[in-house]
């Protein structure tokens, strides 16, 4: 299992952008876990860049499916900056994992 992230960001008039993606991979054993995805952006032109910088209008990505989907096959080809990272703290219980096809380390 995973976490897919988006991060958003809403402005003084009210639009919201998306500024950031991630995941993280949540641990497939019981109890408190600690996770701290680090979150990218696509950067895009010079003038692009601009926008973002001066007006927050960051460069979006064409399809969100590259974020984790299809990260294998097409993420090398992406151009990101680092924007932070998102601390999480997940409680995991593994009732119905063995139904649902996630492997566990209980036996």
């Amino acid at each position: 299992p995973r976490i897919i992230l988006q991060i958003q960001k809403a402005d003084s008039i009210g639009r919201v952008s998306v500024i950031a993606h991630g995941f993280a991979h949540v641990p497939c054993t019981p109890g408190t876990h600690e996770l701290t995805p680090v979150c990218w952006r696509a950067t895009g032109s010079q003038e692009e860049e601009l926008r973002a910088y001066f007006l927050d209008e960051y460069p979006v990505l064409l399809d969100e499916d590259l974020v984790y989907h299809k990260a294998p096959a097409y993420r090398h080809r992406l151009v990101t900056v680092a924007s932070g990272m998102v601390s999480i703290e997940a409680n995991v219980i593994t009732r119905f994992f063995a139904e649902n096809g996630v492997d566990s380390e209980i036996a």
